[in-house]
């Protein structure tokens, strides 16, 4: 707990975690891990700066049976984290091969977070919030309009390209 609390080097902390989970993990993979454990994952997410351990955080969030309000709060606000790979990681929140074959986070779950995404300054956050839409599919499809002219007046071209790509998607999911 001390090197992950306190290391100034972001692989060392990064170990500790995945240490930390291994030594943490229930007997049987179904069984939820400790409140404490979980307490101080939604704490390390909030707190760390480093991408590597937020990424590992939300990996975990993702897999582990928990559900937590908590949890889902991680996982809602990775989706639009300003890193890439915390953003990839939590896109798998959303879809059906999580635990039990069911998303964790669902799409009113996310619905205020990627809908502020999508007027974020930021770009990676923008891209966050379309590509949420876009594993979202079919319940997304009110945001259509919103997609349609993020894709023809977005200033960042990968946001505007992958507004394309969610807008397609959600429109073969309605079918």
């Amino acid at each position: 707990m001390a090197l992950l609390r306190n290391d100034p080097h972001p692989g060392v902390r990064h170990d500790a975690l995945i240490a930390l989970g291994n030594l943490e993990r229930p007997s049987r993979s179904d069984d939820m891990f400790d409140d404490r454990f979980v307490t101080m994952l939604v704490d390390l997410y909030r707190t760390d700066r480093d991408s590597r351990i937020r990424t590992e955080v939300v990996k975990t969030c993702r897999l582990i049976p928990n559900n937590s309000a908590a949890i889902r709060g991680v996982l809602q606000d990775a989706l639009v984290d300003l890193d890439g790979s915390v953003r990839a990681e939590a896109l798998g929140a959303i879809t059906p091969q999580v635990v039990g074959g069911q998303p964790k986070l669902s799409f009113e779950a996310a619905r205020m977070t990627v809908v502020a995404a999508l007027k974020d300054p930021n770009p990676g956050v923008r891209l966050g919030g379309v590509r949420a839409l876009n594993v979202f599919g079919a319940p997304a499809r009110e945001y259509l309009p919103i997609l349609e002219r993020i894709r023809d007046s977005d200033p960042d071209a990968l946001v505007r390209s992958s507004a394309q790509l969610a807008i397609e998607a959600i429109r073969r999911s309605i079918r």
